[in-house]
């Protein structure tokens, strides 16, 4: 069955029930499923949340909304968002409410989350959302190329958006190592196996240990050399001495007496020093801490877990496409730790018999005694403990910070992002610093879907030109009142919107890229837009112009905007062509360039081979001022 209708049943007080009607295009099919939703401060911001696995919502289907109002107050205002994205309404009337775009789902990937505002005659207002539920989307190329931005994502994220940074494992305040990933640490755990084992033959036969003198009580055959220690024992011990038949021995009256036994004392190798006690121990540390990563993996996963949605034929649960990357490699992984483990727990119970130590945990570098600097073995496995405890325990950064990108746009605007930055690094900028600033001014909303975890803020410098750029992520543009926060010489210099309605609120572009040097301060304002080219001409830049363009002004004489670019990512339905930079102004004249420009940018994945053509043209846009 086509699912289209879904029924919304609002779980706070007013009890008011919604139903979302929806349409495959061009057909009158129907079907209907029930959803909750709840009050803002009812849902939670953290990533395990409860999506309806049961429910999905297609992409291409056409929907509209009527609501049961008996309940509320008088409205004088809906608004209706998906994703944080408004959804123009065309017509509203008795509780039914139709869209200028009818496609509400249309550039929506992964899950979607519909939110309503209800503004009340007395201004007042009553919000609520529905939790998140999957959207399917039609087979496509754009699925692959979606899928492509993801692993971009993933093997990027750690250079960029963590801070290069991850907590060492060594308690003793050594600072902060080089962040790895989870194959690296793997990697590591298999060094490790390997040297362990390389050097058994020489910890069996060669380790280090000290001499010590020993005695016991053995058969007087075995004494060597007698010292006052034995006499004294033969001594006092007159029970052990039996009859000689020759004539040697002890003569006490007319009989010689041999001792049956003796105090001997002996030279005995020791292997219980330092060195030997932190060989063996940091094998049983180890082995704990794989254990320990195999089971956050394992609780990892759970959240990689998605029941089977419904769906027909020619679509595809997006939600799965993506979290089928990182469960795959989180269960790669697992296998590979399995194995390891097994091996580690072998090789310790080898090494402690064969080394018989006190048992220590190692949980720090240990002190590099000089027989861990002078003896190759101990050289060796002492310089793979620097390494692992250095290294730091993963943790799951990489695997994170998909569940938050699933929510809404954000795989595209976090791919735009990791583009923007490798573009800047590649031409021999270097990234001197990067920050996560908090923006005054802002809605308790406009933080709900924000990866707050990972910087906003890039610093580079160029060395050689000794110009900065700074690219800032999702900055906010502000009024006068809170001007030049997080060093942006813009403002927004009116508080009239697109709708004709006044607000002082921030104009949030997804990007600003400010280039400066000695004299000027360079400023382009981007806009990442899951969709294809012909959609952000016709809904989305006429507003993005006016925002940008005509509603932002620097606040010296040394700031300038050059303009505007807004990078889409959907190429044309199944096709494999290039991307592009298009030119909004499509009757500029050839000889006179208008400013500031106003290009549409398609940035893809569609073809494995993009990543030159994305620097070329990205080259082609900042060359001039770079």
């Amino acid at each position: 069955d086509w699912q289209s209708i879904i029924k919304f049943f609002i779980m706070f007080p007013l009890y008011t029930v919604a139903t979302l009607i929806g349409k495959p295009y061009r057909t009158n099919i129907s079907n209907s499923i029930s959803l909750s939703l709840y009050s803002w401060n009812e849902l939670s911001d953290s990533l395990d949340y409860n999506y309806e696995a049961s429910i999905g919502v297609y992409a291409d289907y056409c929907y509209s909304i009527e609501l049961n109002l008996d309940s509320l107050p008088p409205i004088q205002k809906i608004s209706v968002f998906v994703n944080g994205y408004e959804c123009k309404i065309s017509n509203y009337y008795a509780g039914k409410i139709e869209f200028q775009e009818p496609r509400i789902f249309l550039d929506s990937f992964g899950f979607a989350q519909i939110d309503f505002i209800f503004e009340m005659q007395n201004f007042d207002e009553i919000n609520c959302s529905t939790i998140y539920f999957p959207v399917l989307v039609v087979d496509s190329i754009n699925n692959l190329s979606v899928q492509r931005m993801v692993k971009t994502i993933y093997e990027k994220s750690p250079r960029y958006l963590f801070g290069n940074q991850q907590r060492s494992q060594d308690k003793r305040s050594l600072g902060n190592s080089q962040i790895h990933d989870l194959d690296g640490q793997i990697e590591t755990l298999g060094k490790i196996v390997t040297c362990y084992e390389e050097n058994f033959r020489y910890f069996k036969t060669n380790a280090v240990s000290r001499l010590e003198q020993i005695e016991s009580i053995k058969s007087y055959e075995k004494v060597k050399n007698i010292t006052l220690k034995s006499i004294q024992y033969i001594v006092q011990h007159p029970e052990q001495l039996q009859k000689s038949l020759g004539l040697t021995g002890v003569r006490i009256e007319k009989s010689n007496y041999f001792p049956y036994k003796a105090l001997i004392t002996e030279s005995k190798n020791n292997y219980d020093i330092y060195e030997n006690r932190v060989i063996v121990g940091f094998l049983l540390s180890v082995y704990k801490e794989s254990l320990a990563l195999y089971e956050k993996i394992e609780k990892q996963l759970v959240q990689f877990d998605f029941p089977s949605t419904p769906s027909v034929e020619g679509y595809t649960s997006s939600a799965v496409v993506i979290l089928d990357i990182g469960k795959s490699r989180l269960r790669k992984a697992q296998l590979t730790l399995q194995r390891l483990f097994g091996q580690l727990e072998k090789l310790y119970n080898i090494y402690s018999r064969m080394l018989s130590v006190s048992t220590i945990v190692v949980s720090y570098i240990p002190k590099p005694t000089s027989i861990f600097k002078e003896i190759k073995p101990y050289r060796t496995i002492y310089n793979l403990m620097i390494e692992w405890f250095m290294y730091g325990s993963y943790n799951f950064e990489r695997e994170n910070i998909l569940l938050p990108l699933l929510r809404s746009h954000k795989i595209y605007e976090m791919y735009a992002l990791i583009q923007l930055l490798d573009f800047i690094s590649q031409e021999n900028y270097v990234l001197e610093s990067s920050m996560h600033y908090r923006y005054s001014n802002l809605g308790d909303k406009a933080y709900v879907q924000d990866v707050s975890a990972i910087p906003n803020t890039f610093n580079f410098t160029n060395k050689l030109s000794k110009k900065h750029i700074t690219l800032y992520y999702e900055p906010a543009i502000q009024g006068r009142s809170h001007i030049g926060e997080n060093d942006i010489t813009l403002y927004r210099n009116n508080s009239v919107s697109l709708k004709a309605t006044r607000t002082a609120r921030p104009y949030r572009p997804d990007y600003i890229m400010k280039i400066q040097n000695e004299n000027e301060k360079i400023y382009f304002i981007l806009d990442a837009k899951f969709s294809q080219k012909s959609r952000v001409l016709v809904s989305y830049f006429p507003e993005l112009a006016y925002k940008y363009l005509f509603s932002i002004s620097p606040i010296d004489n040394e700031s300038h905007v050059k303009g505007l670019i807004v990078l889409n990512g959907k190429g044309a339905v199944d096709s494999e062509s290039d991307d592009e930079i298009s030119n909004f102004y499509d009757n500029e004249l050839d000889d006179y360039q208008i400013s500031p420009t106003a290009k549409i940018f398609t940035l893809t994945e569609r073809t494995e081979k993009s990543k030159e053509l994305h620097f070329n043209l990205f080259r082609s846009l900042f060359e001039k001022y770079i």
